[in-house]
């Protein structure tokens, strides 16, 4: 049985955290550092829709659609 793909969606606000964590993290470390939490970030996220129920869910949301899952890389939570 083959299950479509959920969609992920950036909203402006985890674009927001994602600018001001590279930002951080070039200033205080290095841009290589940089760039490399920022990309590992991203590509943590492409595979969040595949099979999101090996991820755990979050105690905290919920709403109509359901339950939202989360991943923490780099201690940082993509939800």
């Amino acid at each position: 049985m083959v299950k479509k793909k959920l969609n992920i969606i950036w909203d402006d606000d985890a674009k927001y955290a994602l600018k001001s964590i590279y930002n951080y993290i070039k200033k205080r470390e290095s841009l290589d550092r940089a760039r490399k939490v920022r990309n590992d970030i991203v590509e943590s996220t492409k595979n969040l829709n595949i099979f999101p129920q090996k991820f755990a869910e979050d105690p905290y949301l919920k709403d109509e659609f359901g339950n939202y899952r989360f991943k923490v890389i780099w201690s940082y939570k993509i939800i």
